[in-house]
């Protein structure tokens, strides 16, 4: 029994993924530090367009992924509900280019602020600054954000490995953004700077005269082989001690890493200042996750293939735009035979419709020799954004089948899903002797691999297929069952629907197959009837679709089939998941990175797991599943970090395989609001009749639904628990609630255990407010008073600032809180930040001009 969420991702190998460097709870890594900044200057950017164009923007409390994209889709397209899986990848994809500096470039000085090659290392900064430029005013966003990871390691480096915080530095060293001014003050190669210790602990190590002098110097790394030069500092180990502060035992560890998000924090305002903020936004993914690729075939034959294509473009975009669910990039591929290409890409919608109002076909007449097909598959993986949804039209078999490992690897890489819209069927009927039936079959397997699928069909009924491309274009699309045969037999699947997907579709790939839905309050619908009781049911060519009514809990799905045939199961959902397999590697900064390639099927595999859009999970179930949907291994779990988890298999199939993730969240009540929960009982074997138990540490179970159960084996059925906490209930309250199932004829019982949250409905929306009391820009001090209020909300909890280094104090009255602010006057800029007592937060910023000095 679960109230849970299945999800489902084919696993073909590498991937984007998170590289988790944290060595302890209070240490500060480059992931932590490159994350916080990312967020931060990804807020300011969704601010600064939303200003622009004259729309209010909230900025989130807590800055991760998820609330960071609510908040800036919310103000800049009026969305809401959209996975934050693309963006959380692409934040990733930045972060895993940092972290892998210390595995691919480790024996590299310079890239590590290591040897005191402080030239060396800001060349590497200013070359990257420049590339970065290049990439994005190339719109290559892929290429800038791995520049982006590299050179901001290397930045960051420089505070733990270099002797700028012992100088006595709390700001960000300029010099090292801005190659027009000088490094000043470098060690040079004769000058002693540390005292020698011969002690494991040695405070004190870099020389008086150094610090006096403020001269700069770091430390060398003997881990690499080589011999550090008499008087010059270590950069420290195990086995010695040094001036890094890269761990928690350093005193100066947390000053380090705040110096560097600052850093960081510049090197992103710097992009953004150069590109723009709406360039800027684009590399980090700040949109709607769904993407429209088209990979077509432009010889003669494919005329009308195209022209359907012209018309579910227009269809797509007439539908789907100013929703959740328009796409946000465009990529169209071509290709023909010898010519490949153009591939061309774009966000906006009007110039793609130009794009495929101009695709003109050419070539041989005849229907079936093959083409270039997986050229422009090709073209179009490696410009399509990761995870990418792909549909490729064509009439012709692949005659480039020697690219089948390229592609293979390129889908493997980016996650991508792709689709086959085929149209040769009715000429291989008519030209059997000459062509054969199964030149498909590549493209099969292709689509099967990639969790796509490869629709036959005639050009005549091309248009009555389409309309799964219509189905699958969303921002938060999920698969929630796949499984292929490749021998026919009649065979029952389940799968679960949870209360957070909604528009739930089955597509069934296969020829001479017939099936049977039955819901989870146990009605069926056979698949000649076109409209029922449990959706509607649609075929075309060797395609079958159910679009399901919205019903919670476990379907099933009984197939009848001689031939092979494919499932797939999707719904729309912002919960989704991430997953990279990955390594441990060991030295002088240890972690962890991607497995290039598929794991080996034999000896231990650790998987990092990532599940995005769930505040809160109090339990995670994985398992894998082999390609014919049976050999389930469940690995044991760590949790990392919230919402990050490790997976250690001790084994894996040898062969393609899938993922499916059981979540259980934590499920929130408001006070005197009902709430139904699904649950389902499933049975292994026969166990007859079984009593259900509801227990709960709180008074919160108004009523269950079914008492007692019939199941014979492999079967499950449905109950609803009815959840009422009293209107009285405090916010914070929990409630643990474990249903049992026992079988009255064996004895045998099972239970599951739900947890639940009371919270208060929040009815105050509007942040708090600021008014200017008055303000004096007198030096050396200048001061600001301001009157901060909720209006009629639930008051102001707390009151912080940004910016300026000052002091700040602050006198409640019954209907304002007063605030006074004084800071010398090398600081001009301060912002404030009043939040309320349900997360409404109010921000006002203010801007000192100081009176110049006399000369």
């Amino acid at each position: 029994m679960r109230y849970s969420l299945a999800l489902l991702f084919v696993l073909l190998g590498q991937g984007l993924a998170f590289h988790p460097t944290r060595v302890t709870s209070d240490s500060r890594s480059h992931t932590d530090i490159t994350e916080e900044a990312l967020l931060g200057e990804a807020v300011e950017s969704c601010k600064a367009v939303a200003t622009a164009e004259g729309k209010d923007f909230t900025p989130p409390v807590e800055q991760t992924a998820e609330k960071v994209l609510d908040a800036c889709l919310k103000a800049l397209e009026g969305s809401d509900a959209v996975s934050a899986a693309r963006f959380r990848e692409l934040l990733d994809d930045i972060i895993t280019a940092n972290t892998l500096v210390d595995t691919n470039l480790f024996n590299s000085a310079p890239h590590h602020f290591s040897d005191e090659a402080f030239i060396k290392a800001r060349s590497l900064i200013t070359e990257g600054v420049v590339s970065i430029r290049a990439s994005l005013a190339a719109d290559n966003m892929a290429a800038a954000r791995r520049t982006l990871g590299a050179v901001s390691h290397t930045l960051q480096d420089f505070y733990s490995h270099s002797n700028w915080v012992e100088l006595g530095n709390t700001k960000p060293y300029a010099s090292l953004l801005r190659p027009d001014l000088p490094m000043e003050n470098l060690a040079d190669p004769d000058t002693p700077t540390c005292r020698k210790c011969e002690e494991f602990v040695c405070p004190n190590l870099i020389l008086p005269n150094i610090l006096k002098s403020n001269i700069l110097t770091s430390g060398y790394d003997e881990s690499r082989g080589i011999t550090k030069p008499a008087g010059k500092c270590s950069h420290g180990d195990l086995f010695s001690v040094g001036i890094h502060k890269d761990d928690p035992e350093s005193d100066l560890h947390d000053l380090a890493a705040k110096l560097a998000t600052d850093a960081t924090v510049d090197l992103l305002r710097n992009i953004r200042n150069t590109a723009g903020d709406h360039r800027f936004l684009k590399m980090l993914g700040i949109s709607r996750s769904s993407v429209l690729c088209f990979v077509i075939d432009t010889t003669n034959s494919m005329s009308d293939d195209i022209a359907e294509v012209r018309r579910l473009t227009n269809e797509i975009i007439d539908k789907k735009r100013g929703t959740n669910d328009e796409p946000s990039f465009y990529v169209l591929a071509l290709f023909n035979d010898p010519d490949v290409g153009p591939v061309k890409s774009t966000a906006d919608v009007d110039e793609f419709k130009k794009m495929i109002a101009a695709v003109a076909v050419y070539g041989d007449r005849n229907f079936d020799f093959p083409e270039k097909s997986l050229s422009g598959l090709q073209l179009a993986l490696t410009t399509a954004p990761p995870s990418s949804e792909m549909y490729l039209f064509t009439d012709a078999a692949a005659k480039d089948t020697e690219l089948e490992g390229a592609v293979r690897s390129l889908i493997d890489s980016t996650k991508s899903k792709v689709s086959f819209l085929l149209t040769n069927i009715l000429s291989r009927r008519k030209r059997r002797s000459v062509v054969s039936n199964r030149d498909n079959i590549l493209y099969e397997k292709l689509a099967k691999l990639s969790g796509g699928l490869a629709i036959e069909v005639s050009k005549s009924t091309l248009p009555l297929a389409t309309t799964v491309i219509m189905d699958l274009v969303s921002s938060s699309l999920v698969n929630l069952f796949q499984v292929s045969r490749d021998s026919g037999k009649d065979e029952t699947f389940s799968f679960l629907v949870d209360p957070s997907v909604h528009n739930v579709s089955i597509y069934i790939i296969g020829f001479s197959v017939s099936f049977t839905l039955k819901s989870p309050t146990g009605v069926s619908q056979e698949s000649t009837v076109k409209s029922g009781p449990l959706g509607e049911i649609s075929a075309v060519g060797n395609l079958h679709v159910a679009h399901l009514t919205e019903q919670t809990g476990t379907w099933q799905i009984s197939i009848r089939s001689t031939r092979p045939y494919n499932i797939r199961v999707i719904g729309h959902s912002v919960l989704d998941f991430l997953y990279k397999f990955i390594r441990y590697f060991k030295g002088l900064h240890p972690g962890f990175v991607e497995i290039e390639g598929r794991p080996s099927a034999e000896g231990n595999s650790t998987l990092m797991l990532r599940v995005v859009g769930a505040d809160s999970l109090s339990e995670v179930e994985l398992s894998v599943l082999d390609a014919t949907g049976s050999s389930t291994l469940r690995p044991s779990m760590r949790e990392l970090d919230r919402g990050t988890f490790f997976a250690f298999f001790p084994t894996l199939p040898d062969g393609p395989f899938t993922l499916q993730l059981r979540v259980q969240r934590i499920l929130i009540l408001h006070p005197g609001v009902p709430l139904s929960v699904p649950f389902n009982v499933t049975a292994s074997g026969n166990v007859g009749t079984a009593t259900i138990q509801v227990r709960a540490t709180q008074n919160f179970v108004a009523s269950f639904t079914p008492s007692s159960v019939t199941l014979a084996a492999g079967s499950s059925a449905t109950g609803t628990l009815n959840l009422l906490a009293p209107p009285s209930t405090p916010s914070g309250s929990a409630c643990t609630i474990t249903i049992v199932a026992e079988s009255t004829g064996t004895g045998q019982s099972n239970y599951a255990i739900v947890h639940t949250t009371v919270m208060s409905m929040i009815t105050d929306l509007k942040p708090p407010t600021c008014v200017e009391l008055h303000r004096s820009p007198k030096c050396p001090i200048w001061e600001i008073s301001l009157a901060m209020s909720d209006g009629d909300g639930t008051g102001i909890e707390k009151i912080f600032h940004r910016g300026a280094d000052g002091n700040i104090t602050s006198t409640v009255t019954d209907t304002q809180t007063l605030v006074t602010f004084s800071a010398s006057c090398c600081e001009e800029s301060v912002e404030f930040v009043a939040v309320d007592h349900v997360g409404n937060a109010g921000t006002c910023s203010f801007t000192i001009s100081t009176p110049p000095k006399s000369t």
